[in-house]
């Protein structure tokens, strides 16, 4: 997290923030991670996570990495497929 941190100008708002624990039970009960999410695992986190992480990623190979990656395609498809639902 603290590389992302690093990596970006643009705050980075967690979708989680300001929410408590039953909050959060509800909302991934909605859109279906709950499940997952109470499987019996140390963190259920590990699920996802890569068998080698990278620990301390530096700064300049993030960077480099980045470069590749094509922002302006990926923001217009994100684009194209906003769908807005009010939720009450």
């Amino acid at each position: 997290m603290e590389a992302i941190e690093e990596a970006t100008t643009l705050p980075i708002l967690r979708p989680l923030v300001g929410r408590d624990k039953s909050e959060i039970i509800e909302l991934a009960k909605m859109i279906g991670t709950y499940e997952i999410s109470i499987r019996p695992q140390e963190d259920c986190c590990q699920l996802f996570t890569p068998r080698h992480p990278t620990a301390k990623p530096k700064l300049s190979k993030i960077k480099e990495i980045e470069k590749n990656i094509p922002i302006e395609k990926l923001v217009k498809n994100a684009l194209e497929k906003v769908e807005v639902e009010i939720i009450d």
